[in-house]
């Protein structure tokens, strides 16, 4: 399970382990208060050349593993939510792909949300694929996530 955190990436760079997370007032699973600190890992964002290390925690009770993350990026993707839009608007309304990003990974993210568009609110918007974007964001939806996700799986 990943939390979003108000955190800066440079200073988490700059201090590396050292660097003071937040723990959780509580488990998201189980809702129990004691956590457990459960070391580091190491991951890798685009906008940097070397990885950082995130904070993990453990719950006890329920064995939920908690990884904080900065917020601005999906869960399991590198690249930050900003440069993806970005990516998706100059595709869209410019019909190029950005020059400093690999063209697959672009594609990937632009076929991906024309699927959830497509899947979770229909053809209404297959021609408003960046009101799409947003609209599956606030329905807490990773718009350019490779599992389609229908409406009759989402709890709002």
């Amino acid at each position: 399970m990943i939390i979003q955190c108000n955190v800066s990436i440079k200073d988490i760079l700059l201090q590396g382990k050292k660097f003071t997370w937040e723990k959780p007032e509580s488990c998201p699973e189980c809702d129990d208060s004691v956590l457990w600190g459960h070391g580091f890992v190491l991951c890798y964002f685009t906008c940097l050349n070397d990885g950082i290390y995130l904070k993990r925690f453990r719950c006890p009770v329920c064995g939920a593993v908690i990884k904080l993350k900065p917020y601005g990026y999906f869960n399991k993707f590198r690249t930050s939510i900003h440069t993806i839009k970005k990516s998706l608007i100059n595709r869209v309304k410019k019909r190029r792909f950005l020059p400093d990003i690999g063209r697959n990974i672009q594609y990937y993210w632009l076929r991906n949300l024309k699927r959830n568009v497509f899947a979770c609110l229909g053809t209404k918007f297959i021609d408003r694929l960046l009101a799409g974007f947003e609209k599956l964001i606030t329905m807490n939806i990773n718009p350019v996530s490779c599992t389609v996700q229908s409406l009759d799986t989402i709890t709002i």
